[in-house]
């Protein structure tokens, strides 16, 4: 009996252990995911528009041509696509943890109460979490089309330049 119980304890401490990790791994995803893809999508959409409106700010002919006008409203659609894409993912991030943390609640509850229904509760637990870890496509959609914005907005801007200043 005592051998049994100790088989249990050590199933119990490696799924507390499971959650801790799998826990710290969606906070790090999320602080990665904000610090790095958003922070590069917005700053060089942003750099595209202030560009943009310095050229045309520079030369007073620039205003009346709508090349120009055009890149410009390609940097700002991709600016607009980088605020869809931080609701989105921080909508996803938060169903994500939110369900996690109810799964988890649950199956500590169900632990404590009979631990001989471990194995059971954690092939459970396990099922649920597997969607959760599947990539979904819709950021790297988002975020390509943001990033095609810019390319698009930054050749006509050079095409424009190129056009009207040489």
């Amino acid at each position: 009996m005592n051998f049994s119980n100790n088989i249990i304890q050590d199933q119990i401490a490696y799924i507390k252990t499971y959650i801790e990790i799998r826990t710290n791994q969606i906070i790090q995803t999320w602080n990665y995911w904000l610090e790095h893809c958003v922070k590069y999508i917005l700053f060089v959409n942003a750099g595209g528009i202030i560009t943009i409106l310095s050229f045309m700010r520079a030369l007073n002919y620039v205003r009346a041509i709508s090349l120009p006008g055009l890149a410009l409203g390609f940097y700002i659609v991709g600016l607009f696509l980088v605020g869809v894409i931080f609701l989105y993912m921080f909508f996803r991030f938060k169903k994500d943890y939110d369900e996690f943390t109810v799964d988890t609640e649950s199956l500590k509850t169900d632990l404590i109460k009979n631990p001989k229904v471990a194995e059971e509760r954690w092939q459970q637990f396990l099922a649920k979490d597997e969607p959760r870890k599947k990539f979904r496509k819709t950021a790297l959609y988002l975020g390509l089309s943001s990033a095609s914005c810019f390319f698009i907005g930054t050749i006509i801007g050079i095409i424009s330049f190129f056009i009207y200043h040489c």
